[in-house]
């Protein structure tokens, strides 16, 4: 069995946390499906699967240790067992280039990813589905990149 499928198959038997912040550390699958879990925790009774941003606001894990484990917000849904919204494309290509020179003119130099996701506007996700990937999406901006 995959290692997704474990995943899968054990969430569906994992409980919510009830009470005080809830975290599990023994192992990775184990750290999976407590991330998971909290996921599950946040959509409540409705059972959709909450924003990114509300998960920010509201979950017991930083976005960051989301990226690290499962690769995009929408496949960390997936693993939960909801349905992952279709990324953000309403924002035009001109608005996301728009914030990247402003958050360069804030700090002197092309932004990171990090700055983005502290300071942007929009998501670091959002530059990859429009532009490929943030390297692009800065090129795109007209900034050099490394390498260049």
């Amino acid at each position: 069995m995959n290692s997704e499928a474990r995943i899968g198959r054990e969430l569906s038997r994992a409980r919510p946390p009830q009470g005080p912040t809830h975290k599990t550390h023994s192992n990775r699958d184990g750290r999976h499906i407590s991330l998971l879990a909290d996921i599950r925790r946040l959509a409540g009774d409705d059972d959709e699967a909450p924003t990114l941003q509300q998960y920010r606001e509201q979950g017991e894990y930083g976005s960051q240790t989301i990226y690290n484990r499962f690769g995009s917000w929408n496949e960390t849904v997936e693993a939960a067992e909801f349905e992952a919204r279709d990324p953000n494309t309403s924002v035009s290509d001109a608005d996301l280039i728009a914030e990247l020179h402003r958050l360069a003119d804030d700090d002197g130099a092309p932004p990171t990813t990090a700055t983005m996701r502290a300071d942007g506007q929009y998501w670091v996700s959002t530059y990859r589905d429009h532009f490929g990937s943030w390297s692009d999406a800065l090129k795109a901006a007209g900034f050099e990149t490394r390498g260049e």
